[in-house]
């Protein structure tokens, strides 16, 4: 199976759960730079570390929902 056909749909699919429970963005977008650190075609490294860019986004987003409704206010 070549990585460089594969979709970023496919990846996410591959390495992520169907359904993600709260709290692991941060733990996919490491997994997905760790990939992407040892791809040895650079366009792909390029694709998965913007994947694990997007998820870091995600975990980001997560937490300031969690903590702006900790705080009162309403996300």
């Amino acid at each position: 199976m070549k990585r460089s056909s594969e979709s970023a749909a496919s990846i996410a699919a591959a390495v992520l759960p169907a359904n993600p429970p709260e709290g692991s963005y941060r733990s996919w977008a490491a997994r997905m730079a760790d990939r992407a650190t040892t791809e040895r075609d650079a366009s792909e490294a390029e694709r998965l570390m913007s994947i694990a860019v997007y998820w870091e986004r995600l975990a980001n987003a997560e937490d300031w929902r969690r903590d702006g409704a900790f705080f009162g206010c309403k996300a």
